[in-house]
Parts: C-alpha cells; sequence; structure tokens
C-alpha cells in the first residue's frame, strides 16, 4: 500500500480548514491573500503535519483503510484549484478618482533628501523628478489640528476657526476642499484627516483621525479601524473596546486587512504575551501596524468607493519623530546609551520609508491620469530641553485620576493626544457625580479647566479637553 494516498488525503483534511478560512476572507476582502505562499504554510502545511505524519505511519503498518494513490491526487488537485482560484481572483481597481492627496504629519525635506540621495524614497523621489516640489511653510503655534484646517480650507485660524485641539469638524467656518467636491456632485474618500470627528454621511467614506474620542466613521462598518487604535494605543475600558480580539480582527478582514498584516498582528500579540516588551519597542511595533492597518483598510474602501477625491494622511513620521529624535539625530543629545542609539537609530528613517512604499501602492492603485499631492504640515528638529517651551496645557493623567477618585471613586484616564477621557469602573455610580467633580476643577481665574462631552458610544464615560488652551506666564504660574 503506497503512502502516498493516506497522506495526501490527510493534508487535505489538515488544510481543511485554512481553505474553507480563504474562501471566506478572499470572498469578503479580495487584497487579503497578499502573499499567498506564507498563508499556505502557516493556515495549511503546519495544521496538517500531525495528520500526515499520522498517516504515515498507518500506511506503512499496512493500515492504509484502503485510500489509493488516486484520491489523493484528486484531493490534491481540488486544493490547488482552490488556492490558486483564491490567489488569482481579481482586485478592484480605483479608476474614477481624479485627485489623490496624501498627508505625511511631519515630513520635511531636510530628512528626506538624504534618503533620497541613498536611493531609499525611491517612490517620492519619482514624483518630484516628474512633477513639482516645493517647501511648504508652516505657521505658529504648530498645532496639526489648525494646520491641517489651514490646508484644506486655504485659510488662516482667525478665518477657518480652528484654534487648537479642543475642537469638532462643526467648528470648521470655511469649506475644505472635500466640501467643494461634493458641491458639485463628486463622491469623496477622506482617511483620517484632522478635525473630522464626527463624520457626516456622504456619498463615500470619512475615517477621522486620532483626536475623535470615539470610533464613528461613515460608513459605521469601517469603525473597526478606529476601536483597535483605540484599545491597542489606550487599553481603555470604554465599550467600544470591550469586543473580543478576534471579533475584530474578523471584522477587520471584513473591512480590507490583508494577510501579511494580520500575521503580524498575531505575532505582535504572541511575543507581547512571552517577552513583555518595553514601551519603546511597543511603540514602534504598534505605530507600523497601524499603518498597515489604514493602507489595507483605505485601498479596499477606496475601491470600492471608487470617488472623484480621495485623501489618506499618514501619522507615523510624526508620532515616531516625537519619541525617537534623539537616537535619529544623536549629536544633538550627548549621552544617550550607545545601545538605544543603535537600537532605534533607525526607527524615523524606516517611518519615512514605510511611508514611501505606502505612496508607492496608491500610485499603482490608481490611474495614471490621476493628480497626485503630498503634502506636511510641518517639519521636525532638534531642541535642547532649555530653549524648548509647552506650547500647549498636558496635565498628568496620574494626578488627575488620583483627584477624580477622591470623589467619585475608582476611575480609569485615558489620553489621545490632548483629549482625555474619563471612566467609570463602577458603573452604578451616576455619570452625574463624574461630571460635577470634573467641573469643579478650576483654573486661576475660577473658571473650569476641563470642558467635558458626553460620549454615547461609551455611557459609563466623559470626554476631557482643556477649555482655555492659551498658554502665558500667569496660567503656568497657577
Amino acid at each position: 500500500m503506497s503512502v502516498w494516498g493516506p497522506v495526501a488525503v490527510a493534508f487535505f483534511a489538515g488544510s481543511l480548514p485554512g481553505l474553507c478560512f480563504l474562501l471566506w476572507a478572499t470572498g469578503v476582502n479580495p487584497f487579503f491573500l497578499d502573499d499567498g505562499l506564507s498563508f499556505v504554510f502557516w493556515a495549511m502545511v503546519l495544521p496538517s503535519l500531525p495528520l500526515m505524519g499520522l498517516a504515515a505511519l498507518l500506511a506503512w503498518k499496512g493500515r492504509g483503510f484502503g485510500i489509493g494513490r488516486r484520491l489523493g491526487f484528486g484531493l490534491g488537485g481540488l486544493w490547488l484549484f482552490i488556492v490558486l482560484f483564491a490567489a488569482l481572483r481579481p482586485r478592484p481597481s480605483i479608476e474614477n478618482t481624479e485627485m489623490l492627496v496624501v498627508g505625511w504629519d511631519g515630513a520635511t525635506f531636510q530628512q528626506m533628501d538624504p534618503l533620497q540621495e541613498a536611493g531609499r524614497l525611491p517612490v517620492m523621489q519619482g514624483l518630484r523628478d516628474s512633477g513639482t516640489s516645493a517647501v511648504l511653510m508652516s505657521m505658529e503655534p504648530m498645532f496639526s489640528p489648525l494646520l491641517w484646517t489651514s490646508m484644506a480650507t486655504g485659510k488662516p485660524p482667525e478665518e477657518h476657526g480652528i484654534q487648537g485641539f479642543s475642537v469638532h469638524a462643526s467648528d470648521v467656518q470655511a469649506p475644505r476642499f472635500w466640501d467643494l467636491v461634493e458641491q458639485s456632485g463628486g463622491g469623496i474618500g477622506v482617511y483620517k484627516w484632522l478635525v473630522t470627528y464626527p463624520p457626516r454621511a456622504v456619498k463615500g467614506f470619512i475615517v477621522p483621525a486620532w483626536l475623535a474620542p470615539a470610533p464613528v466613521t461613515w460608513p459605521a462598518a469601517l469603525s473597526v479601524v478606529k476601536e483597535i487604535e483605540l484599545s491597542n494605543r489606550l487599553e481603555r475600558r470604554s465599550k467600544e473596546a470591550r469586543r473580543s480580539g478576534r471579533s475584530m480582527l474578523f471584522d477587520g478582514i471584513r473591512q480590507g486587512f490583508r494577510w501579511s498584516t494580520v500575521r503580524r498582528a498575531i505575532g505582535w500579540k504572541i511575543r507581547e504575551f512571552r517577552e513583555h516588551p518595553e514601551p519603546r519597542d511597543r511603540r514602534v511595533a504598534l505605530e507600523n501596524l497601524r499603518v498597515r492597518m489604514d493602507r489595507d483598510v483605505f485601498v479596499a474602501i477606496a475601491a470600492k468607493t471608487d470617488p472623484e477625491l480621495l485623501t489618506f494622511t499618514l501619522y507615523s513620521i510624526d508620532a515616531l519623530g516625537h519619541r525617537f529624535w534623539a537616537y535619529h539625530e544623536p549629536e544633538a543629545f550627548p549621552g544617550l546609551p550607545e545601545a538605544d542609539v543603535a537600537k532605534y537609530g533607525e526607527v524615523v528613517r524606516e517611518a519615512y520609508e514605510y511611508a514611501d512604499e505606502v505612496l508607492g501602492e496608491f500610485l499603482e492603485r490608481v490611474s495614471p491620469e490621476t493628480t497626485v499631492v503630498v503634502l506636511s504640515d510641518h517639519g521636525f528638529k532638534a531642541l535642547q530641553k532649555e530653549t524648548s517651551s509647552k506650547s500647549f496645557f498636558a496635565p498628568k493623567t496620574e494626578r488627575l485620576q488620583a483627584r477624580l477618585a477622591e470623589q467619585v471613586g475608582p476611575v480609569d484616564v485615558f489620553r489621545v493626544g490632548q483629549r482625555r477621557t474619563v471612566t467609570l469602573r463602577d458603573v452604578t455610580t451616576p455619570l452625574e457625580e463624574l461630571v460635577v467633580a470634573i467641573d469643579a476643577l478650576k483654573d486661576e481665574t475660577g473658571a473650569s479647566f476641563y470642558a467635558t462631552e458626553l460620549l454615547p458610544d461609551a455611557p459609563n464615560s466623559v470626554g476631557l479637553s482643556v477649555a482655555n488652551e492659551q498658554v502665558d506666564e500667569a496660567r503656568i504660574e497657577s
């Protein structure tokens, strides 16, 4: 009795769950299978090895159960057909988009030029060679919400109305460029442009950026990307983050997550569990995962809706620059441990490289006739502590948590940018008591230091923002 028939049947049986998952995933998300060999190995070959070993052993002992080579080859052919069918399924294109606007928050030519000379930003180099580039002057104060709104409206802050971080989309007092496209009847896709929370119903999609206090998107199905962002970054206990990781993962696949992204996410969770990596390693891993998830979801929903205008804003260059610039430019920060410089010295440059890679994929997806604009709100440079200044208040989370706990009992305080969310641990405590305790925190003028915001999707939570973000010596002393 040949062992090949039983082994082939065992392989098919062991890989059957992976085959079924593959058919489902590529059915709901045609972009899912971006690394077929890896998927076959991890989801089909490895699960099949125990069954294949057992089948080979039994066949060798003469217990082949009447399974012939013909049946094995037949099932093998069926397996190959299913895999090729999933791998070769056509992916929808983005043909209708007339303009693609890509934002790189915190990017600057001072960093890009040497990277381009070293051949590390080939896509950006190609755009600059075939198009037009120039230095875009920023403005003070360099608050990202007002800068991105100025670029979107063509107006200064005193005209568009955005002066700080504690803002909503309804506070914008001038039309943004996607509003003009809408007015002309076109479709829009706005992905993580600042000051787009709460999103409104549009012909297309809107996914708010990192200042959004709740995972609300249009359409609502895209909210999973915000749920994962909030839960991974904050480990918050509010209602929207109580879904299981498996539930959010399957929902993410429906909205565009690819196998390579899923594999990295699972690998990171395993590493977190086994190694408990330090916060810096966690920050790098989660920022890179967030970019992958954003890329996946943006491409999928853009292909599905195919609007006339698309925007995508990437924040990893800024986020990693804030935390790793000292290792990127160690000569400006003497005394850094050499091991840390060696470990984190390339983090910022690698963030530029990955942004370039993502940009390249976008260019491959859209039509050659699409007008592409890449822009940034501000640059970066090293500042010594004695010459730097704080341009906004950032109250200490642990102090706020302790003060509120004295008034209303145990609370969790989470931070997203300059926003905070306070969540009651005891669900029987009235939310009104928490609001009263927050309002009792006064500034030097006797006014409430915080402005509160109820969160419909988190009934035990209150959103906080600093009521007055202006900084002067009196407030600092207070």
